[in-house]
């Protein structure tokens, strides 16, 4: 009878553990960005409630709100269970 050509496990483990590390190793091509010609900047958003705040939590608002759109977006997501705030709320929404 002929002996089978059988890889056996431990050589299989070092030659994928092997191939792992090089393939975190080898430098990855970069790729494009869709976003790379957009304009990230927004205008000031201005803070115009149409519900009742009180002076520390508008002034909470308006500084996400000076961070920029996407950071008062993100603010209010995150604490909407807390405060049960809605973007068209707070800012006024053309």
């Amino acid at each position: 009878m002929r002996k089978r050509n059988v890889v056996s496990p431990l050589l299989l483990a070092l030659t994928s553990g092997a191939l792992f590390g090089i393939a975190q190793v080898a430098p990855a091509q970069p790729v494009a960005s869709p976003y790379a010609n957009v304009d990230t900047r927004s205008p000031r958003v201005i803070i115009q409630p149409r519900i009742m705040l009180s002076p520390a939590a508008q002034n909470r608002l308006q500084a996400r709100a000076d961070q920029g759109d996407d950071a008062l977006r993100q603010y209010v997501f995150r604490t909407r269970m807390i405060y049960n705030y809605y973007m068209p709320d707070l800012v006024n929404v053309t």
